[in-house]
C-alpha cells in the first residue's frame, strides 16, 4: 500500500465535517495522527490506497463512515475508578443525599463503561438495597462500538489491573476466552446502568434534570466556543445544587457560566436565590 498522504483540502474537509458533527476540533498538527488512524480504517475495508478510501468516504450517503472516523480519532482509554477524588466526593457528599430522595446521574462520554460501572459498584458496596432503587444511572457515548462493549461488560486483565480486589471478587466473574482470562460484570451491576448512543452536539432526547453529570476528559477535544456551549447545556440539565464533574486536566477557566467551583474538577449549579443575588 502507498504511504497515506492527505492533501490540505482533503484534511480540511474531513476536519470541518468532524467538527460540525461531533464538536471535535482537529488542528493541522493532528494530521500525522489522523493519517495513521485512517490507515487502520483503510486496511479494515481492504482498500489499496488512501485515494480509494477517500473516494468511498466522499460517496458515503449514509453518513455512517464519518462516525467510524470519529471513533478512530477519539481516545477510548479509561479505567475503573479513574480520578479517585471524584469517587471520594460521591462517597462523602452524594451518597448521603441519595438516602433521602431519588438521584439521577448521567455519565456523558462513558466510553466502554468503566465510569458508570464504577459508580454503580461504589453505590452497591455502601448503600442498603432499599436505597439503591433511588438511583438511576444513564451512560451515553458517541461511539456505537463503545456502547456495545459497555453493555457486554467484559474486560481484560489490563482494564481491571488497578481495580481494588474487593470489587473484582464481589462484582466480576472470570471467563475463559481465546485471548486468555477475561472478566464479566455480574448482572446486578450491569442492570444498574442504562446505556444509549448520543452525540453531545445533537439535541438531547432525555428531559432530566440530573443531580450529577460527569463529562470527564471529553471536552479536551473541543474549542472554547464548543466547551462553553456544552457546559451551559449541562447547566440547564442539572437540578439546582446539582454537580458537574469534569476531567482533572479540564477546567472552566474563561467559560461564561453560573456554575460555581466547589473543588478541583467539581462544579455546582447554584440555587435560584444565589443566582439572583449574583446578577444584582
Amino acid at each position: 500500500m502507498e504511504k497515506p498522504k492527505i492533501k490540505k483540502f482533503e484534511f480540511g474537509k474531513i476536519a470541518q465535517t468532524i467538527k460540525q458533527i461531533s464538536g471535535i476540533n482537529l488542528s493541522a498538527e493532528k494530521e500525522s495522527m489522523i493519517r495513521s488512524r485512517l490507515l487502520k480504517r483503510i486496511r479494515a475495508l481492504n482498500f489499496k490506497s488512501l485515494n480509494e478510501y477517500l473516494n468511498y468516504y466522499n460517496n458515503d450517503k449514509s453518513g455512517r463512515e464519518i462516525y467510524e472516523i470519529i471513533d478512530l480519532l477519539t481516545t477510548n482509554k479509561t479505567n475503573f475508578f479513574r480520578e479517585k477524588h471524584h469517587f471520594e466526593f460521591i462517597k462523602e457528599v452524594v451518597i448521603p443525599e441519595i438516602k433521602h430522595r431519588q438521584y439521577f446521574i448521567w455519565s456523558a462520554g462513558c466510553s466502554s463503561g468503566e465510569e458508570p460501572y464504577s459508580i454503580a459498584m461504589l453505590l452497591h458496596s455502601i448503600l442498603p438495597e432499599s436505597y439503591l432503587s433511588n438511583v438511576k444511572i444513564l451512560a451515553t457515548d458517541i461511539s456505537t462500538r463503545m456502547i456495545h462493549k459497555a453493555q457486554e461488560g467484559i474486560y481484560d486483565k489490563e482494564s481491571i489491573k488497578e481495580l481494588p480486589e474487593y470489587y473484582l471478587e464481589q462484582y466480576f466473574k472470570p471467563i475463559k476466552s481465546k485471548h486468555g482470562t477475561k472478566y464479566i460484570l455480574k448482572n446486578i451491576i450491569k442492570e444498574s446502568v442504562v446505556f444509549a448512543k448520543l452525540n453531545l452536539m445533537d439535541p438531547w432526547p432525555m428531559k432530566g434534570p440530573f443531580d450529577l453529570i460527569l463529562c470527564r476528559n471529553v471536552m479536551i477535544y473541543f474549542d472554547k466556543e464548543t466547551r462553553e456551549r456544552l457546559i451551559n447545556r449541562f447547566l440547564e440539565m442539572l437540578k439546582e445544587n446539582g454537580y458537574l464533574f469534569v476531567g482533572h486536566s479540564e477546567n472552566l477557566a474563561g467559560i461564561k457560566t453560573s456554575l460555581e467551583y466547589i473543588e478541583p474538577a467539581i462544579y455546582q449549579k447554584p440555587a435560584t436565590e444565589r443566582r439572583k443575588k449574583a446578577k444584582l
